[in-house]
């Protein structure tokens, strides 16, 4: 019994590890996607300024 134990919180830190590489590339898919919602912004804003 000790032995599944022992085993229960490496498969919990594994799936906590696997969660926080999904919510980091989820992360980093949402920054990109502001970036370049940002730069269409500054593009509009130069077009209808200039």
């Amino acid at each position: 019994m000790s032995e599944n134990n022992k085993g229960q919180p490496r498969e919990h830190e594994r799936e906590l590890s696997d969660m926080n590489l999904d919510v980091l590339e989820l992360f980093s898919q949402l920054t990109e996607a502001d970036q370049q919602h940002v730069v269409r912004l500054l593009q509009a804003l130069a077009e209808t300024s200039g």
